[in-house]
């Protein structure tokens, strides 16, 4: 998280855990340690709140300030509003497409639509998928779905490519989507619409 953008309840767990060590530690040396450790902390939490503050900034504001100092795009510009859009345009997609299912390549992904009220489900093989399976046991195998994938298109993943063909008679890829705010590009995502499982669909894509 020091060097890249993170979300921040990625963190909190071994943060937390490591505050509590070091705590101790610092307890335990030296005064010059001590103020060492709290002016480095110092600094980072005077970034920390410059950045949170920022984004509290009008949208047009934070523009104009990219515009006239595009060096900060990196520590203050934020990807965290596309997902309100994101989840909109999924859901109006789905909609449009016989009220599909939404199906995801990404834990991310689908929290972040979920938080916004999209249910959707995993089908790739991630750490959080069988639990994210449980959360859906019982659904039937969907006549129609949405795959959502993000920063490549389907076609960059031959693995899943391969499964969703096989898994779906009609596979038809829909524009992808490109998100920008304060004049600055955020992410891309791309949607194939599946429509038609074939036997077996589910064993072929668990997830489904």
């Amino acid at each position: 998280s020091f060097v890249t953008t993170t979300e921040s309840y990625w963190i909190i767990g071994p943060a937390a855990s490591v505050a509590l060590g070091a705590g101790i530690l610092l307890d335990r040396s030296a005064a010059v340690w001590r103020r060492t450790v709290i002016g480095v902390l110092g600094v980072g939490a005077t970034y920390a709140i410059a950045a949170a503050l920022f984004l509290t900034l009008p949208e047009s504001s934070q523009a104009r300030v990219f515009f006239a100092a595009p060096v900060l795009r990196g520590p203050f510009a934020s990807g965290v509003y596309v997902f309100p859009p994101l989840a909109a345009g999924v859901q109006a997609q789905a909609s449009a497409d016989h009220d599909a299912v939404i199906l995801t390549d990404r834990y991310e992904t689908a929290a972040e639509l979920r938080w916004y009220g999209v249910d959707s489900r995993i089908v790739v093989a991630l750490p959080q998928q069988a639990q994210w399976m449980r959360w859906h046991a019982g659904a039937p195998v969907p006549q129609h779905a949405l795959l959502i994938t993000f920063a490549a298109p389907l076609d960059a993943d031959p693995a899943l490519a391969h499964a969703v063909t096989a898994a779906f008679e009609h596979v038809k890829a829909l524009p992808d989507v490109t998100f920008s705010y304060a004049g600055k590009k955020q992410d891309v995502y791309y949607m194939v619409q599946l429509d038609g499982p074939r036997p077996g669909a589910a064993t072929i894509i668990p997830g489904l």
